[in-house]
């Protein structure tokens, strides 16, 4: 599981737990300039991810450094919501 943080100028992701070891990462913060979007995908845990290195990748966990960021969170539809509205002012 993961939280982030959505200010007018960055995405701020900071996993929790395992997830923090598995991902070998203890925050990202990304630029809004740099998001092109967010979306609410029941199947993007099916989809290819690319090269990973590092991190976990094992049927159903994946974690790490992948060519794109693919999050699990509890409010996931408040985060698209806030996600697009800082995209739209900018």
């Amino acid at each position: 599981m993961n939280t982030a943080t959505v200010t007018s100028d960055q995405l701020i992701v900071e996993p929790l737990g395992l997830d923090k070891i598995w991902s070998v990462t203890n925050r990202i913060e990304i630029p809004i300039a740099h998001v092109r979007g967010a979306t609410f995908d029941h199947g993007a845990n099916h989809e290819p991810r690319g090269l990973r290195a590092p991190g976990l990748a094992v049927p159903g966990k994946w974690s790490g450094t992948f060519d794109r960021l693919v999050l699990t969170v509890d409010e996931r539809r408040s985060l698209v919501d806030q996600i697009d509205s800082a995209l739209e002012t900018t």
